[in-house]
């Protein structure tokens, strides 16, 4: 019985709290009670009668979570059992002229089912920015704003001051596990620049970016492939060397670039600085799964040349847990030294290990084959005759065939 009970007000305790601490919260009612409720919250007594309009934050099946204004103005939420409720037919607007409604229009063929709208937010900078229109998401680091221009602003969440940070936590609140609205800069043939303050320059741009570059055929209700690449040398933010391997008319294609204040990986990962590459990489990672969440998770691949085949080996082997999981194909080419060698994190995806017949680094290719097989991996292995450290013609139809072979929907 106490482990019930302090369940239970686990369960409520929180949600009370932050009700009374963040003040009123308005919105139109969605249900009606169909009987009278009671009870106890924060020591006062609450009583509703039957056919009191309230509105469901959330429900598990059995209760939903209502919103409700205390006498005193402050908002609490009470559970109220399903039994209890009745929903209320979403209102139908007015036509100014007289005019007999519209039936909704149904979605296009193809089209993401369109969320209900969400109301309008105004998020203020510690440098008196201002931001009004709707929040579309709010991400692990930014907050993503349809602006009232109807422009697409991403704003980082630590930028903004203390009263728009309670407007966040009251619309994470709010949206709880609704699925976020799609992002409008996401249509056939788009190319998507996300730009990263906080992570300084990388060695391709200041601020740090990335180029996202959505395929002419893209729909947001069909899987999706895509594509990373992750450059030689100093690196770059333009995944337009994919087009060499995949169709960019069909697949996502994007490029994570290195960062400024950091050696480039070859140098970085004998330096032990593995870590500080992964970490300026982690959030465009996670900004691009945000808003791309239809990607196809069985047609993922990443491809690294030189540079970009060791950063392929870092993330894989040097604790990027996420970047592992996320893609299922990893093509290195002249490269894929790392801090630890171990490839057992990528043991069950494809790998495809390529390396010049002619080149300097042969050997340290042959090592990363041995090393892939020490960690119990069976990679494909190609020796492109006649070249060299750079990638040629032979190498690149050997990746566009591999990719092309098992990646087909």
């Amino acid at each position: 019985m106490h482990l019930v009970i302090w369940n239970f007000w686990k369960r409520l305790q929180v949600p009370v709290l932050l009700g009374l601490l963040v003040g009123p919260l308005t919105a139109a009612p969605t249900h009606q009670l169909v009987s009278d409720f009671s009870s106890t919250v924060a020591g006062q007594e609450v009583t509703l009668p039957a056919g009191t309009p309230v509105e469901v934050a959330s429900q598990d099946g059995r209760s939903a979570m209502v919103r409700h204004t205390l006498p005193g103005g402050s908002s609490t939420l009470l559970f109220i059992p399903l039994g209890h409720l009745k929903e209320i037919p979403a209102p139908v607007a007015a036509d100014p002229l007289g005019n007999s409604p519209e039936p909704s229009a149904t979605p296009a063929q193809g089209a993401a089912p369109v969320p209900a709208p969400t109301p309008s937010a105004r998020l203020v900078t510690r440098e008196g920015r201002t931001v009004s229109g709707r929040i579309l998401r709010v991400e692990k680091h930014h907050v993503v704003v349809l602006n009232e221009e109807g422009g697409v602003e991403d704003v980082l969440v630590k930028s903004l001051d203390e009263k728009s940070q309670d407007v966040l936590a009251r619309w994470k609140f709010q949206a709880g596990n609704k699925r976020p609205e799609p992002d409008p800069r996401v249509v056939p043939g788009a190319k998507i620049v996300l730009e990263f303050p906080e992570l300084g320059p990388s060695r391709a741009s200041d601020p740090a970016r990335i180029q996202i570059r959505i395929p002419e055929d893209y729909t947001p209700d069909r899987p999706v492939p895509l594509a990373l690449y992750l450059g030689g040398g100093q690196g770059t933010d333009n995944g337009d060397a994919l087009k060499n391997f995949v169709d960019p008319a069909q697949w996502v294609t994007v490029a994570f670039p290195y960062p400024q204040a950091v050696n480039t990986p070859l140098h970085a990962f004998k330096e032990g600085k593995s870590g500080d590459l992964i970490d300026f990489q982690k959030p465009m990672l996670e900004r691009l799964q945000a808003l791309l969440p239809n990607v196809d998770p069985k047609r993922r691949v990443v491809v690294g040349s030189s540079n970009g085949a060791h950063m392929i080996a870092i993330a894989t082997c040097d604790g990027w847990k996420e970047f592992a999981e996320y893609f299922n194909a990893f093509v290195l080419h002249e490269g894929g030294g790392s801090g630890s060698w171990n490839f057992s994190a990528v043991r069950r995806k494809k790998v495809f290990i390529l390396m010049g017949e002619k080149s300097e680094s042969l050997k340290f290719s042959e090592g990363v084959v041995a090393a892939a097989e020490r960690s119990r991996l069976k990679p494909d292995v190609f020796v492109a005759p006649g070249e060299g450290h750079g990638m040629g013609a032979a190498s690149r139809e050997a990746i566009k065939e591999w990719i092309a072979k098992w990646q087909e929907p």
